[in-house]
């Protein structure tokens, strides 16, 4: 079995499709043990295959499990580019002329550029689904004469009821002489909740602007929040100064995410 030239992508073409005899399948194999560049060569072309054949092109390989990717490979990008792979395919089976690889890198060009753009925009969603959590809403107790109001507040979030907790909050600060700065984080996340992503910032600002030892949490959610609108350059600075500060509340979180940023 020769493997140079126009033959080498051949042999390495009808491997990926299953199209070699036994005898030559095994031939191929070892040459692949002895040949790493060619081993290399194999794993790209099924990976492409593997993404972009007709009958295959639904399936998603193992390594790209998540739900965001399954449905970018089914949108109409990334069919243009499966369009171009097929094209530069067909080109390939005109000219023979070991140029399918320069065809193949172009679109693999303009998939990575799709794709990196897609991944970024869903990894944001993926970092805030990371990093939220419940259980970093403060526990709201109530002083004397607002045990309803508060009560109402946390209720209404934990039943989903977002407009309501806004509403309770409005009526709780409005009608309390002492208001106690963290309700703010529930009014933050209705709104965020209810996709009002100024007005969920601007709650978040109340706590972390305020004295209360809460304070940096609403630095936090509002980190929180710039994640879930894709905005890097506010979340980063907002990290940073939560990260400047060693007492601040997820400071190892913060410096975590920023390392990963870099």
């Amino acid at each position: 079995m020769l493997l140079e030239g126009d033959n080498r992508d051949h042999y390495i073409e009808q491997y990926v499709k299953g199209k070699l005899s036994p005898e030559e399948t095994f031939l191929f194999e070892q040459k692949m043990k002895d040949d790493p560049e060619l081993a290399e060569e194999v794993k790209f072309m099924k990976e492409l295959f593997i993404h972009f054949d007709t009958e295959g092109w639904n399936q998603v390989s193992p390594s790209a499990d998540t739900k965001e990717l399954k449905e970018f490979f089914r949108s109409d990008q990334a069919m243009k580019i499966k369009m171009a792979l097929e094209s530069a395919e067909v080109e390939y089976e005109k000219t023979k002329k070991r140029k399918f690889p320069r065809f193949i890198a172009a679109s693999v060009i303009g998939l990575m550029v799709f794709l990196s753009g897609y991944l970024i925009a869903t990894s944001n969603n993926n970092l805030y689904d990371s990093y939220y959590s419940t259980g970093d809403m403060p526990s709201l107790v109530s002083r004397e004469g607002a045990a309803n109001k508060v009560g109402q507040i946390a209720t209404s979030f934990q039943n989903k009821d977002f407009s309501k907790t806004i509403g309770f909050v409005k009526e709780y600060v409005n009608n309390s002489k002492e208001v106690a700065p963290n309700v703010y984080l529930y009014s933050g996340m209705a709104y965020l909740n209810l996709e009002k992503y100024d007005e969920a910032i601007q709650e978040f600002k109340k706590l972390s602007t305020s004295d209360h030892i809460d304070s940096s949490k609403g630095l936090w959610f509002e980190a929180l929040a710039h994640m879930k609108v894709k905005n890097k350059t506010a979340m980063t600075d907002v990290l940073k100064k939560i990260a400047s500060d060693s007492i601040n509340f997820n400071y190892t979180k913060a410096k975590e995410i920023l390392e990963d940023l870099d």
